[in-house]
């Protein structure tokens, strides 16, 4: 299955995306939970990260294709970016 397409947005804590007709598609809140004490400005930042999911995984893809036209498999960033898709999509 594909991942909801971009944009995804964040708000303080909140990382969702709506739909063409502006309802939400999803949300995601970054929160402590029990006993967690993560501080803040880890979970806003962590929202951040989130929210910028799908522009990395696109950004990856393309250093993929770059990387394995240029300059072959076996390369570092090559190997980051083949695992971190896999990762991505499930693989």
């Amino acid at each position: 299955m594909e991942h909801t397409k971009k944009p995804w947005e964040v708000d303080n804590l909140t990382v969702y995306s709506l739909n063409k007709d502006d309802t939400n598609r999803f949300t995601c809140l970054m929160q402590n939970c029990g006993r967690n004490t993560t501080p803040q400005g880890e979970l806003n930042a962590n929202a951040r990260l989130i929210s910028a999911a799908p522009e990395l995984l696109e950004a990856c893809q393309e250093a993929y294709d770059y990387l394995q036209y240029n300059h072959g498999q076996g390369n570092k960033a090559f190997e980051m970016c083949k695992n971190s898709i896999k990762k991505a999509k499930g693989e």
